[in-house]
């Protein structure tokens, strides 16, 4: 995961995606390093296709890119804010930053207008000579009749790769390089280079087809598993207040990333808890932490994440966690339990407790044969490890290694 996904991780949530907000920022930052690197009209007739420059090179140096420019009183778009403007002596340049969204449109006396045209009729108001408006899209269409500037996120993608690999680009450690880097990476991330496709991508239709049914079987069996495993009173005891969500309340622990069965505390959504307990096949990544050891390959899986605030997860717990570990593995021959950690922003980090096994070395077990009961009994064993070690009193402790740890996560 690059260094700005996980910045935006920080900012995503369920019901709000501002990655076009994101995506403004880091545009402008980007175009800021490219200024104080001297390359501003570069950038601009190179990538931007701007013809409308000042005469003279050296009035870029002093060109100043914002994200909260608000239009003044005395204009129909008063009030309004585009969401990048790049600003110097005689220079004015608004660039509007859709990827799939509409265009807001504005009602007066005079008329209809869309957020393009009344932008480019307040540029044109201002005394500044040069300049322009540029819509930078990733699927929105410009509007009917607009003959300005149209650039493409592909476009800047494009544009970065080519100036990160340029021969000419030997200042390697600088702010433009590191910014650009970064970006290049995050673009990529969430697919905005163009779309590709490789043959055996063309043909892999009907395999993923297969995959996604076989998959989906061995979910069930996961959850045939869980739910017996559930009718046991001691089993259901040692994991107090843990509950099967609604299936809306799955969110992440979904096809296709997941297939199985979950418990959270009081059947709460998966966004709303702070422990889940799982078993099933991973077939991605589920909140970008609880992910095959080698992505790509689907694992049959059982086990825990919790979301623990970071002080909490101290030296104590550490020792309480290799313990438990412990006591799993003791009781499987395999000895595939192993857990870890890792920091999700700055105030948690996620545990995550499992054994995994890749769909690959259960294809070498079946020997042609079906999978059904080696998924099974994977399943089964590894509930029963889990649970009975949830029920042991943690050392040093009163608690049970269950309690102990939701205790640490606060729930």
């Amino acid at each position: 995961m690059s260094f700005f996904k996980r910045l935006y991780t920080f900012r995503e949530t369920p019901s709000r995606s501002p990655l076009e907000d994101f995506l403004t920022e880091l545009l402008v930052e980007w175009l800021r390093q490219l200024t104080f690197a001297g390359k501003a009209r570069e950038v601009l007739t190179g990538l931007f296709k701007v013809r409308s420059l000042p005469p003279y090179p050296e009035t870029l140096q002093d060109l100043i890119w914002e994200t909260q420019h608000v239009i003044g009183p005395g204009h129909r778009a008063a009030n309004k804010r585009p969401d990048i403007v790049g600003h110097c002596k005689d220079f004015f340049l608004i660039i509007e930053n859709k990827l799939s969204a509409g265009y807001t449109k504005h009602v007066d006396e005079e008329g209809e207008s869309n957020q393009l045209s009344m932008y480019d009729e307040y540029r044109k108001a201002r005394p500044e000579k040069f300049g322009t408006v540029i819509l930078l899209t990733h699927y929105t269409l410009e509007p009917a009749g607009w003959s300005d500037r149209v650039c493409n996120w592909r476009e800047i993608h494009r544009y970065l790769k080519a100036m990160q690999s340029s021969p000419h680009n030997a200042c390697k450690d600088t702010a433009l390089n590191y910014v650009s880097e970064k970006f290049l990476a995050f673009i990529g991330e969430y697919d905005m280079n163009g779309t590709r496709l490789d043959l055996n991508d063309v043909v892999a239709i009907t395999p993923y087809k297969r995959l996604l049914v076989g998959m989906r079987r061995l979910g069930a069996i996961a959850t045939r598993a869980f739910s017996l495993k559930m009718q046991d009173t001691t089993a259901r005891c040692s994991v107090e207040n843990m509950r099967v969500p609604h299936p809306n309340g799955m969110a992440k622990f979904a096809e296709p990333n997941f297939f199985g069965s979950i418990l959270t505390p009081n059947g709460k959504k998966t966004d709303d808890s702070m422990f889940i307990i799982w078993a099933g096949v991973i077939g991605d990544e589920v909140y970008d932490h609880i992910k095959p050891e080698i992505l790509g390959l689907p694992e049959l899986s059982v086990g825990f994440g919790v979301w623990i605030p970071d002080p909490m997860l101290n030296e104590k717990l550490m020792c309480a966690l290799d313990q438990l570990v412990l006591l799993f593995n003791e009781e499987n021959v395999s000895r595939t339990w192993q857990w870890s950690y890792e920091p999700i922003d700055h105030e948690y980090t996620v545990v995550k407790v499992c054994t995994q096994r890749s769909l690959t070395d259960v294809h070498n077990q079946a020997r042609g044969g079906d999978w059904d009961d080696i998924a099974a009994e994977f399943f089964r064993m590894n509930l029963d490890v889990m649970f009975n070690g949830f029920s042991i009193s943690a050392a040093g402790t009163e608690k049970s290694f269950f309690s102990a740890l939701r205790a640490s996560a606060g729930t």
